[in-house]
């Protein structure tokens, strides 16, 4: 099947989008990111590919950052739709804990363009429509991933700067001065050891594992909609546990004695622990108008959920969320405000980067300008983590398929500790140096390319 759609995708006019981005950070870094996508559309499928290219620090890397396919057959009142694609589940825009079934790229941080922001994955869906009710059958073959920076970028859990002062905190430890080295190596075993983009895997350990199963269920009427969604499927955000024996060095503030090497050593041979665990989720969303305004909520049971901790260890536990939107649209203009209440059902206080509970709140902002311009503004915050950001944008045409986004973001959050595995804020405090500008140039063809 795949064969004959990419032969098919050969006869087909390709569509060609170029994007070009600028982003100069706190420290005056300046990162390129280059994106070329090109798309094919047929009848009853089309399939698209993004690659990007990235130039930061004189260090450059091209990836295939997304591949979609999607193919749609129907069988009287079936319809089968197979293909790697993105299904969104849920109400909300900004804090959706429903909309999780692709993995989410979290290793470009706030800087990534929301619309490349989830992942495409392999799914195949069969649907039917029975008493005003959509329902909809999926299977995920390989379980996705979020794809996230552990150790050595700017939007990594554990920065190059981090490490460094870590290291340098350590001079002050107690312990045996003339292996002070091992902790210089040990970030650069941690980073050997750290896949570098997430790769579908079934899953072969104690059993042999199928992949992710979800039901739907969608009923949409003139004065409200809403839906039921129930998955067991692998959590998207990874499990990371960094090897008891190295946390508690780190812990302890101390540097292993010369008799202790060989238990470093050994724990070093594989320093830190990756993993998906498995969950029920059970989800249902609405919607409705009220006057000039749009009002939307979802909610969230999840049997197991990974709550990261304090000198990379985790905890899994079941959790929660309950969220709530409010949007309105006069003229070109646009206001969008979201509230999300969270809660761990097995809480700790030594949580790291998220919050046992808290509420969360984001809105928006969206102005209509002259010449079909825009100003956009954007704001979020944490309650619990006491951190947050605040975005400006503006874009403008330069001609009818060229466009230019004008953009700068502050991050904040409570001030940095000397040791970042214990930081109490959360992951935008925990990025509150790497505000950025950055200059966004867009080319969109009014037609096929060939």
């Amino acid at each position: 099947m795949i064969k004959l759609l990419f032969s098919a995708s050969l006869r087909a006019s390709p569509i060609l989008e170029l994007d070009s981005q600028a982003i100069v950070y706190q420290n005056t870094n300046v990162e390129i990111r280059n994106t070329l996508v090109v798309s094919f559309r047929e009848k009853s499928w089309k399939t698209s590919y993004r690659i990007l290219q990235r130039s930061l620090q004189k260090q450059h890397a091209l990836v295939l950052q997304g591949w979609e396919l999607e193919y749609q057959h129907r069988w009287g009142p079936i319809a089968l739709r197979l293909g790697n694609r993105r299904l969104r589940w849920g109400q909300l825009d900004v804090l959706s804990d429903l909309d999780t079934l692709n993995g989410t790229d979290q290793s470009l941080g706030p800087s990534i363009h929301p619309s490349i922001l989830k992942i495409p994955t392999p799914i195949v869906t069969l649907s039917t429509r029975a008493l005003h009710t959509n329902l909809s059958l999926s299977w995920l073959p390989f379980s996705a991933q979020d794809r996230l920076g552990i150790y050595g970028s700017h939007w990594s859990l554990v920065t190059p700067n981090q490490a460094e002062s870590i290291a340098a905190n350590a001079q002050d430890w107690s312990g045996d001065w003339l292996t002070e080295a091992w902790l210089h190596s040990l970030f650069e075993e941690i980073e050997e050891s750290i896949p570098s983009a997430p790769i579908p895997s079934l899953y072969f350990q104690e059993a042999p594992d199928y992949g992710d199963f979800t039901l739907q269920a969608k009923w949409d009427s003139v004065a409200i909609s809403g839906g039921i969604y129930a998955a067991w499927m692998r959590n998207r955000r990874p499990r990371i546990q960094l090897h008891p024996t190295l946390a508690d060095y780190l812990q302890s503030e101390r540097i292993p004695t010369s008799l202790e090497l060989n238990d470093v050593n050994e724990a070093l041979v594989d320093p830190i622990s990756i993993d998906y665990p498995r969950s029920w989720r059970l989800g249902a969303d609405v919607s409705t108008t009220i006057s000039i305004f749009g009002l939307r909520g979802e909610f969230l049971y999840q049997s197991n959920r990974t709550l990261p901790l304090q000198y990379l260890q985790a905890q899994d536990g079941g959790y929660i969320s309950a969220g709530i939107a409010l949007d309105t649209l006069w003229d070109s203009n646009l206001f969008l405000l979201e509230a999300k209440y969270a809660h761990y059902l097995n809480p700790s206080s030594q949580s790291w980067l998220e919050a046992s509970e808290t509420v969360q709140i984001a809105s928006l902002l969206r102005i209509g300008l002259p010449y079909q311009s825009h100003l956009q503004l954007q704001a979020g915050v944490d309650t619990a983590q006491r951190d947050g950001f605040a975005q400006v944008g503006l874009d403008f045409p330069i001609r009818s398929n060229y466009s230019i986004l004008l953009q700068g973001a502050l991050l904040f959050g409570p001030p940095q500790a000397e040791q970042p595995l214990v930081y109490s804020g959360g992951v935008i405090g925990y990025w509150q140096d790497e505000d950025y500008l950055s200059l966004h140039l867009q080319w969109k063809p009014n037609q096929s390319f060939l």
